[in-house]
């Protein structure tokens, strides 16, 4: 990223990343560079996320689920893509704070271990994405985000809109330049891309990996990111993550 802030906005040097690396780090004040340095060219998929456990969990769906973390406050351990402090891990504390759950979150390096976590029994579940498309064990029991994997395995796992979740929340990723690139230049860029988005063997890519695209417009994709990355710092603030 950092080389990225530096480049010339000229078109020719570009990042992919999730947008919530620049949401997030920015905060803990070791970046050289802010959401300001860098302008949004388009949004090509948002990973899915959902409230996991391990397949042969004694939780069948969210129903269930929730009635047990209601009555065992901070009883049910959970695991997310990262340590504590990343993307998944703040929308889980997005989503106690608006339904009043409490959960714990343990923390792991990355999602790999995360993943061996909830299959050893470690934790009890997880906030990630499933892998039952991939013949995993993670099992969905409700996902906070808009989309899904792809997959008929996901058909009857309910979006946390249908139960009256009042949280979605959202992890795109998509192409950047440095700020400073003319509207022409990023013109150019958005439309090459969005072509490539459309091309059948591009969309083959993402579905053989369960990636759904999700096509957003650069004025649309940083709206999303200042929003988030506000939010991000209220909640890293409010669990003394950063001053």
């Amino acid at each position: 990223m950092s080389l990225l802030a530096a480049a010339k906005p000229d078109g020719y040097t570009l990042g992919f990343t999730p947008s919530g690396t620049m949401e997030i780090m920015q905060h803990y004040g070791r970046t050289s560079w802010s959401v300001d340095d860098f302008e949004p060219i388009l949004a090509v998929l948002d990973v899915p996320a959902s409230i996991n456990v391990f397949n042969d969990s004694e939780f069948t769906d969210y129903a269930q689920w929730k009635a047990y973390v209601d009555a065992n406050p901070n009883k049910f351990t959970f695991t997310s893509s990262g340590g504590t402090g990343n993307a998944t891990h703040l929308a889980m504390e997005r989503f106690m704070e608006e339904t009043g759950v409490e959960l714990r979150h343990v923390p792991f390096e990355g999602a790999a271990a995360g993943k061996s976590a909830v299959l050893g029994g470690q934790v009890m579940g997880s906030f990630a994405m499933p892998d039952l498309h991939q013949g995993g064990d993670i099992r969905p029991l409700v996902f906070l985000t808009d989309v899904k994997p792809v997959g008929e395995v996901y058909d009857d796992i309910p979006f946390g809109s249908e139960l009256g979740i009042p949280v979605t929340v959202s992890f795109p990723m998509g192409v950047f330049a440095p700020q400073g690139i003319s509207a022409e230049r990023a013109a150019i860029l958005h439309d090459a891309f969005k072509a490539a988005m459309d091309d059948p063997a591009v969309i083959n890519v993402f579905e053989s990996s369960g990636l759904p695209q999700v096509y957003k417009d650069g004025a649309t994709f940083a709206e999303g990111i200042r929003a988030r990355s506000a939010d991000n710092q209220r909640l890293m603030k409010q669990l003394g993550l950063i001053q």
